[in-house]
């Protein structure tokens, strides 16, 4: 068995993002990162944004190995979260906007069956 932890609060970024190798089975599990807390009203230093990036660069080619593709969910993802075809990054889109609003717009594109 193999784990790789891929983005963790002592790697710069809020994750606890891991990969799992056993055997033919790949497993990414809680692929996502984000930013810390704001500190006294000041934004992200550009440090912060580079761990971020890399965290991101990471986790996507570690997603790409376990056989899940970006590219099959970005797209309508950054449809439902900025009305647009084109945006930025998907995963600074996401850091932008923060969980609760990320979470509230893709809410608003869910449809249910009756």
């Amino acid at each position: 068995m193999n784990i790789v932890p891929l983005a963790a609060d002592s790697l710069g970024v809020r994750s606890m993002a891991t990969y799992v190798e056993c055997g033919e089975t790949r497993l990414l599990i809680d692929p996502g990162a984000a930013l810390g807390a704001s500190r006294f009203g000041l934004p992200p230093a550009e440090a912060e944004w580079e761990a971020l990036r890399r965290a991101n660069d990471r986790i996507a080619a570690y997603a790409e190995r376990a056989g899940a593709k970006l590219g099959a969910v970005a797209q309508p993802l950054r449809a439902a979260l900025t009305g647009r075809t084109t945006s930025p990054g998907i995963f600074e889109v996401l850091a932008v906007l923060g969980k609760a609003e990320s979470l509230a717009r893709i809410g608003d594109q869910s449809v249910t069956q009756a």
